[in-house]
Formats: C-alpha cells, sequence, structure tokens
C-alpha cells in the first residue's frame, strides 16, 4: 500500500488552533522543552548559559527566552529509575561547581555482567564499552529535582 501524503492544515508560523486566552493571559516563550527529564533540564540550563552570553538575542525570544514543561506534580516525578552517569558532563555544564555539590549517590566500585537462566547463572566478561570505573550510580528522580 502507498501511503497519501495530505498537506498541513495549517502553514509552520500559524498556530495549531485558534488562540482562547486574551493577550492579558499569553506567555511570550522564546524557547519551550516539553518534559522535565534530565536531557532537557541540562539542555535549557545551557540554553540559557549560551543566552546570557547573548544579551540581545535573549532580549529578542520575550519575556521568558527559556521554559520547560513538566506534566507531573512536580520535577522528577516521572523519573523512576537509577542510572550509572559519567560526572564529566556535570562538570562541563557547571565548571564552578565544587565536586561534593553534584547529586552523585555512590562511586562504582565493582560490577559484573551475568547470562540468567530459570536454574542458573554464568558470569561473563565485561565489554569494555559497559567498564564503570569513575562513574556514579544516580536515581535520575534526585538528579531531576537537582537540575530543577
Amino acid at each position: 500500500m502507498i501511503p497519501i501524503l495530505c498537506p498541513a492544515a495549517t502553514l509552520p508560523h500559524e498556530p495549531i488552533g485558534p488562540f482562547r486566552s486574551t493577550p492579558d493571559n499569553r506567555l511570550n516563550i522564546g524557547i519551550l522543552f516539553v518534559g522535565a527529564g534530565p536531557a532537557n533540564l541540562v539542555g535549557a540550563i545551557r540554553m540559557m548559559q549560551r543566552l546570557n552570553e547573548a544579551p540581545e538575542l535573549k532580549a529578542a525570544l520575550g519575556e521568558i527566552p527559556v521554559a520547560v514543561l513538566e506534566k507531573g506534580k512536580y520535577v522528577g516525578a516521572h523519573l523512576l529509575a537509577g542510572a550509572v552517569m559519567n560526572p564529566v558532563s556535570l562538570r562541563q555544564i557547571f565548571p564552578h561547581a565544587t565536586p561534593g555539590v553534584f547529586p552523585f549517590d555512590l562511586p562504582v566500585q565493582n560490577e559484573a555482567l551475568y547470562y540468567l537462566t530459570a536454574r542458573s547463572a554464568w558470569r561473563l566478561p565485561l565489554p569494555p564499552t559497559m567498564y564503570n570505573e569513575g562513574n556514579y550510580a544516580v536515581s535520575l528522580s534526585r538528579m531531576g529535582k537537582w537540575l530543577a
């Protein structure tokens, strides 16, 4: 079956639907990040860092140059997993922060890879891409709250 492509109902510069609020209730947002996960939060932080270096561009983006929209009650409400994180990325985003400020839980002390079956487990050699020496175990919920 060949898909039939229909032209969009609106032009790229038009809103999807009509505005329903008065101009007094609208927010002028320059850049919107949808979802307050770690990637969007760091993206918004980095965007603000870059905009602070270019004040005329920041002023041209409106009263709120960067915003993050989150559907949860609070930032981190939907971040339930844990992760292993390399601290280099946060040190690059926040070069003047002291190391104790970051929300790292524990340094990775040892690691192993097992092949599990219903009755046994076999230890496998760890591929080089999975070495986590110097990395930290983190709670993504705590990381999201800290970034917010």
